[in-house]
C-alpha cells in the first residue's frame, strides 16, 4: 500500500469515527447528503438501488465539473505559511470513473464506497507573500487521480473526503509542457472541499 493510500484510508477512518461520535454524543451535524440525494426513498430500497443512486450522483457531479471553463477564475489559497493558486480540470467525460462498494456491519451506515477518477490540477508554486501569489501566472500541471470516499448514512449518501495524488507534474518550457525536475508534491485535498481538521493536521505544505 502506497503512503498516499495509507494516509487517505486514515482520513476516511477518522472521518467515520467523527461522524459516529457526533451522532452518539452530539456536537456538529454530520455532513449533508449529496445534492441529488436530497429527495429519495430510504427504507424500502435494496443495496443495488442505493448503489445506482450514488452512480447517478457521481455522474452528475462529474458532468457539472466538465462544464467548467478551461481556465476558471482562480482564488488565492493560504496554507500556512504559503500562498498559491490552483484549479482542477477533468480529461474525461462523466462515465469514465470507477466506484467500489463495501458492506459494513452497521445499521446506520451499512455501505461505503470509494470513487477514483482521472484529474488534472493546475497550481502555481508556493509563495511566502500573498502579492507574489496573486501575480504568479506560471501554473504547473499535475496529472493524476482523485479518490473520493462516500458513506451511506441513514439512507443518504454523504461524501467523507477527497484526495488528489499527481503521478506526473509538468511546467511550460518554450511553449511546451515538460516534466519538472523537482521533488513531487504531496497529496492534497481538493479545494472544492471545505477545510477540515484532518487537512490542518496532515496536509500542510
Amino acid at each position: 500500500m502506497s503512503p498516499s493510500t495509507l494516509i487517505f484510508r486514515c482520513i476516511v477512518i477518522a472521518s467515520t469515527a467523527l461522524l459516529s461520535a457526533c451522532a452518539i454524543f452530539g456536537g456538529k451535524e454530520p455532513k449533508a447528503p449529496l445534492a441529488s440525494e436530497a429527495a429519495g426513498e430510504t427504507e424500502t430500497e435494496q443495496p443495488h438501488e442505493f448503489e445506482a443512486r450514488l452512480h447517478a450522483a457521481v455522474r452528475s457531479e462529474l458532468r457539472s465539473a466538465n462544464r467548467r471553463p478551461d481556465r476558471p477564475s482562480t482564488k488565492i489559497i493560504f496554507k500556512k505559511p504559503y500562498y498559491y493558486k490552483e484549479y482542477f480540470a477533468s480529461p474525461n467525460d462523466e462515465d469514465e470513473y470507477t466506484l467500489e462498494f463495501s458492506e459494513r456491519e452497521s445499521r446506520t451506515a451499512p455501505l461505503s464506497a470509494e470513487m477514483n477518477v482521472d484529474r488534472i490540477r493546475f497550481a502555481t508554486r508556493m509563495h511566502r507573500k500573498k502579492e507574489d501569489a496573486r501575480i504568479d501566472e506560471n501554473f504547473l500541471r499535475g496529472t493524476g487521480k482523485k479518490t473520493t470516499s462516500y458513506e451511506l448514512r441513514n439512507g443518504k449518501w454523504r461524501r467523507l473526503a477527497s484526495l488528489y495524488v499527481a503521478d506526473k507534474t509538468e511546467e511550460i518550457v518554450n511553449g511546451e509542457w515538460r516534466p519538472i525536475r523537482e521533488a513531487p508534491s504531496r497529496p492534497v485535498l481538493e479545494e472544492e472541499e471545505p477545510t477540515r481538521w484532518w487537512q490542518r493536521l496532515m496536509f500542510w505544505r
